[in-house]
């Protein structure tokens, strides 16, 4: 997918997470996207880092593809919760639930900063990735066309 996340969105929301004492933050890298709920096995995050996945999530998709096929601007704020099984030393869940709530609120207050930065007409090309098919599409293409 080109570009899957508005870059306005984007820069707003990692602007916000500088400004608001996030100290790692990442403007760009490959999201590999598991089912959920549940927690990847060593051998899933082994499998999606020789890949080249820099992080592994359950909440990008389907969003990212429902907002581009909608024409909607699209981006997420992405927390790292736990290292992974296998990447680092061993974790609890119940470490994960803690950090949960120890990031909701600075969270919550870094897409409330950048909510204040973004314009209502944003200047982004997000809308023209999705496009009408062409008039003669359906009596070019092998399918029947939808009634």
């Amino acid at each position: 997918m080109k570009e899957p996340t508005c870059p306005h969105i984007r820069a707003a929301l990692c602007q916000a997470a500088l400004e608001g004492g996030f100290t790692r933050v990442f403007r760009r890298g490959v999201y590999a996207t598991t089912e959920g709920p549940r927690f990847e096995s060593v051998t899933e995050v082994e499998n999606l880092r020789q890949r080249g996945a820099d992080i592994v999530g359950q909440s990008m998709t389907p969003e990212v593809y429902l907002a581009r096929a909608l024409s909607i601007c699209y981006a997420g704020l992405y927390v790292v919760g736990n290292f992974a099984e296998g990447v680092n030393e061993d974790w609890e869940t119940q470490d994960y639930w803690d950090l949960c709530l120890q990031i909701a609120r600075p969270t919550a207050q870094v897409v409330l900063n950048a909510l204040k930065r973004l314009s209502a007409r944003p200047e982004c090309r997000c809308r023209s990735y999705t496009r009408a098919l062409p008039g003669d599409w359906y009596s070019r293409c092998p399918v029947t066309r939808p009634t």
